[in-house]
């Protein structure tokens, strides 16, 4: 990659290694089973076509973490076999045909993905700021960090178990390992990003010269991990804060009902652990897509079409931190998906038009 560097007090165009090369890199290798169906019913009106199938994937390719002294962060490299299997189901169908015509098509997809082997070891845990965990037997990238169990409220947790900075109106979190002491070995289990189901539709209807299109779409039971908020939750004066931080802890506000913590040094460190609080459901319906249209089949503007369309207008979900869609920090990376380290919005785009024919 390109990085400049000075000789004799002069700026110099320069270049430096980026990543770590591995000389015993090779290809992802898979095996895959197939069993569908196609159906056809009523005559042609209807379609459904369900399809099983169970991927394995081995020698997968994955940038795993090392040591810093090595000069890189982290190297890729051929490990482990992970499988896939699932449902899909793809449906469609001539619903109304008289005067008002409705044609629809729906697709809905169950995917479950299991770590089988791992080679030699026995835990992968990547990222940063960020951290997830895979393990054989769980799915891929699971978030991992600390458990939430709200702030301390007396003397007496706090002898159960601490850190050095913990005091009344701090974090508290689980004490996984049990020795009494909160640490990093106390990280566990806090999220899977993986969706139980998604699916689609998109619904046509026409009448006397009127055509409207409804695209949708819906995911399920999947986590996102606002990685972003370890900044939010800072009143340092370097980034946007959130607005929660107003019922902050504090010796002049008790508040033991927020998840806001008090401030024992300037730099804050016990509200920037990963925590489980940063994790929310991330399961949405989405209209994608509508456009609502008249044919104008007069004179000579026959065959012309006159439209008005609007992208992502609309999207319903319990997760309050943008989209959920952008919320994909390692899209490219298996190991690191469903992290929002501040995703570009989705755009709304309204159009009007006209579809003009001589």
């Amino acid at each position: 990659m390109t990085n400049d560097y000075v000789f004799n007090d002069v700026l110099a165009a320069g270049k430096t290694q980026a990543t770590l090369a591995n000389s015993q890199l090779g290809w992802e290798s898979s095996k895959q089973f197939n069993l569908g169906i196609d159906l056809e019913l009523l005559k042609g009106r209807f379609f459904i076509s369900p399809e099983l199938y169970v991927i394995d994937t081995e020698d997968m390719l994955q940038g795993i973490d090392i040591p810093a002294s090595s000069g890189f962060s982290n190297i890729q490299e051929n490990i482990g076999k992970v499988r896939n299997k699932g449902l899909e189901v793809t449906m469609s169908g001539q619903i109304l045909t008289g005067k008002l015509k409705w044609n629809s098509d729906f697709n809905i997809s169950v995917n479950k993905n299991e770590v089988l082997d791992l080679g030699n070891k026995s835990e992968i845990i990547v990222g940063w700021p960020f951290k997830t965990i895979t393990t054989t037997g769980e799915p891929l990238g699971l978030f991992y960090g600390y458990k939430f169990l709200g702030l301390y409220e007396n003397q007496q947790q706090l002898d159960q178990a601490s850190s050095p900075t913990s005091a009344i109106g701090t974090p508290r979190y689980e004490d996984v390992n049990g020795d009494g002491v909160i640490s990093s070995s106390d990280h566990t289990i806090i999220g899977n990003p993986h969706p139980d189901f998604n699916w689609a539709m998109t619904n046509k209807f026409t009448y006397n010269g009127f055509d409207l299109s409804i695209q949708l779409a819906g995911s399920h039971g999947g986590d996102i991990f606002d990685i972003y908020r370890r900044h939010t939750v800072l009143a340092q004066g370097f980034w946007s804060i959130e607005e929660g931080l107003s019922t902050r802890y504090r010796p002049t506000n008790p508040n033991l009902e927020t998840t806001y913590g008090r401030v024992t040094n300037p730099y804050d460190r016990m509200n920037q652990e990963i925590n489980s609080v940063w994790v929310q459901d991330g399961s949405y319906v989405s209209i994608r897509h509508i456009t609502l249209g008249y044919a104008l089949n007069s004179g000579f503007n026959k065959g012309s079409r006159l439209y008005l369309s609007a992208q992502n207008p609309f999207v319903f979900s319990n997760y309050k931190n943008g989209h959920p869609e952008t919320a994909g920090f390692g899209e490219t990376n298996s190991l690191q998906q469903g992290i929002n380290y501040g995703g570009y919005p989705l755009p709304q785009i309204f159009t009007l038009g006209l579809n003009f024919k001589l």
